[in-house]
């Protein structure tokens, strides 16, 4: 086996063992969360729905008030996770994920002892709520980058695939030429043989593959980048139809992209 082989055969092992403890540690972290957000969401609960019976709620339907403060830590989250998957961001989102974590802690500790322990206690459980929903919004980004990222390499694959089919079917299949029995010959001693023809055709110049895959295009990045430099401000959905390729999904993920990354710079 040579070296180059097995350079690889690690290198895919190596790819290998990170892929699955990076599943893991992300199963991992993510179940931790969860349960955490999950036990203040309870402790918020029973808080808020004390605090709707208090404040003479029918007990029928005092459980409904605690969803309307706390939904809106999740529905904020969730839009803000929705927003970040597009490379926007989500004012609306934001705002009604504050609006929730003031409203909960007010209500959480308004039904606390006149104590300034007690009141930390009953505001803890919201704050830990929002906190945790954030973890869990973050681990949702990272493995959407993540997702994009594998998506790019598949489709620049796939992008190299298509050129290389297109080089072979230009190029010239060889003449086979099968030998008489018992007799073994080279392909330079194969005879041309030419039928006749009642309507001869004029030789044609073999067919070019489309432009976009002979000339030296710049890459789909590389495209992208010209036009964020050229037009500052221009949206993903106007990068995606000046350029001209079949994925405009890709397009748009890459253009999100690369304007995050001009943002960051």
């Amino acid at each position: 086996m040579s070296s180059d082989s097995l350079c690889m055969d690690m290198s895919l092992v190596l790819k290998r063992n990170t892929e699955k403890s990076d599943k893991i540690l992300f199963g991992v972290s993510a179940t931790a969360t969860s349960i955490l957000a999950l036990a203040s969401a309870i402790l918020s609960y029973s808080a808020l729905r004390q605090l709707a019976v208090d404040s003479a709620i029918s007990e029928n339907l005092s459980y409904l008030f605690p969803i309307t403060i706390d939904g809106l830590l999740v529905s904020g989250s969730t839009m803000v996770l929705f927003a970040a998957d597009r490379g926007k961001r989500s004012p609306l989102g934001i705002t009604l994920t504050l609006l929730g974590v003031i409203a909960s802690i007010a209500g959480n500790v308004s039904i606390s002892p006149d104590d300034l322990t007690a009141r930390l206690v009953h505001g803890t459980p919201p704050v830990v709520l929002f906190l945790s929903l954030e973890a869990l919004t973050s681990l949702m980004r990272q493995r959407i980058r993540e997702s994009i990222t594998r998506q790019e390499f598949a489709n620049s694959n796939q992008e190299v695939l298509l050129v290389t089919k297109q080089a072979q079917k230009r190029a010239v299949k060889p003449t086979t030429f099968l030998p008489p029995e018992g007799r073994v010959t080279s392909p330079i001693e194969a005879p041309r043989v030419i039928m006749p023809t009642s309507d001869p055709v004029a030789p044609t110049a073999p067919q070019s593959a489309p432009d976009r895959y002979v000339a030296a295009q710049p890459s789909i990045p590389q495209q992208i980048r010209d036009i964020i430099t050229a037009q500052d401000g221009i949206s993903v959905e106007d990068i995606a139809a000046a350029i001209d390729h079949p994925d405009k999904k890709y397009v748009r993920r890459i253009a999100r992209q690369e304007i995050e990354k001009i943002t960051a710079a």
